[in-house]
């Protein structure tokens, strides 16, 4: 994000989320953290820009976003997957047919 841009008045809305984003992650400059900081207390959008901040802050909190450099596990194994999607299956049909029976 260049800085020129991260006047209040100019921030777009994909621009916010983003700087929003960069500052949940922990990676916004100290001028981004400014632009945000004058975004959610600026008139005359001050009370829905400091909502919609919250908003992605929680929805950032339980989704448990990764950071940067997160490590992940190896990739689950395929013939797993399909057995367990093959259970899942069996279990929607017994659930259909029981409920058939039952109308």
């Amino acid at each position: 994000m260049k800085a020129n841009t991260l006047r209040p008045q100019s921030i777009e809305q994909h621009d916010i989320e983003e700087l929003i984003v960069r500052f949940l992650q922990g990676i916004a400059s100290e001028e981004e953290i400014h632009a945000l900081r004058r975004w959610r207390t600026e008139a005359p959008n001050a009370d829905t820009n400091d909502r919609r901040f919250r908003e992605l802050d929680r929805l950032w909190t339980l989704t448990g976003c990764v950071t940067p450099h997160a490590q992940f596990s190896s990739p689950p194994d395929p013939e797993e997957l399909l057995a367990s999607d093959e259970r899942r299956e069996d279990a929607v049909q017994e659930r259909l047919q029981v409920g058939a029976r039952c109308a």
